[in-house]
């Protein structure tokens, strides 16, 4: 069955029992924001926000069985009268006696700063296997319990040492690391300590963004790719300036590339060096 709107779900609601548990299955399956969830309690406004702790049994009800539809979910942001709802519901017996809020979820994309205590909920998920993360959000790595399920991480900070350890202690079957923040002056250096730091064997696919790079360090990169991540398929390396060389004479293209020619298992690779020497 091909559903392509919403008021397709609505007739179908309108089919029968079956027909209605079917269509709020795909309704809920995918949300771009807390709202829908939030408005489910008693006298919830646009913006979703209610007294969640005067609620009935019936809004718990509610809303706890919606949430283990999602499936996708994600959060640009909460405002601040989602957020106080929010400390209610993570406080409320109702919501501390489920182990798992949204069993079913398999991708969370929180580029929000706030509620950290529901994105921690969130990442209890069992069947969580993509996660991304604001750059406000490192400290939630740390504090992850271990996710044997996730597949991809998209972050928007820093890819420090600790980090890479980290990251193979919560996340051992990792396949796809993707850094899409901003670069500091610091980012290469930190990211070739994070390289160093520990082997990621499980990594597949692997996209970086510096800020500038010279020759040598770019050298180390590869070199360090090579050693720590024998099984990378896949690598893309953004930087915004590279120093070709010290000296008089630039290097080849051959020249500049060599480190990474030597990756084996690379099948795509995608050098983005604009020169400024």
């Amino acid at each position: 069955m091909e559903v392509t709107s919403v008021g397709d779900l609505h007739a179908m609601c309108l089919v029968n029992h079956a027909w209605n548990n079917e269509a709020e299955r795909m309704l809920w399956s995918s949300l771009d924001s807390l709202k829908p969830l939030l408005r489910l309690f008693d006298g919830a406004d646009r913006v979703g926000f209610a007294k969640v702790e005067k609620a009935s049994g019936y809004s718990w009800q509610r809303f706890l069985s919606r949430c283990q539809l999602v499936k996708t979910l994600v959060v640009p942001s909460v405002p601040d009268r989602q957020v106080e709802a929010i400390h209610v519901i993570l406080a409320h017996s109702r919501f501390a006696s489920y182990t798992h809020l949204t069993p079913r979820l398999q991708s969370l994309k929180w580029t929000a700063g706030q509620a950290l205590g529901w994105i921690m909920a969130l990442l209890m998920a069992p069947s969580l296997c993509s996660l991304s993360l604001h750059d406000s959000l490192g400290i939630l790595l740390h504090l992850a319990p271990p996710l044997p399920s996730l597949k991809r991480l998209y972050i928007a900070f820093l890819l420090t040492p600790s980090m890479s350890r980290v990251i193979k202690a919560r996340f051992p079957e990792l396949e796809t690391l993707q850094f899409d923040g901003d670069p500091q002056p610091d980012t290469t250096r930190l990211f070739l300590g994070f390289l160093h730091s520990t082997t990621l064997t499980s990594l597949k696919c692997l996209s970086v963004c510096l800020q500038s790079i010279d020759r040598f360090l770019f050298n180390d990169v590869g070199a360090a790719i090579g050693v720590q991540c024998p099984n990378l398929a896949t690598l893309k390396v953004v930087s915004q300036a590279f120093e070709a060389y010290p000296f008089y004479t630039a290097p080849t293209f051959n020249e500049t590339i060599r480190p990474f020619l030597r990756l084996s298992k690379i099948t795509d690779l995608t050098l983005s060096l604009p020169y400024t020497t």
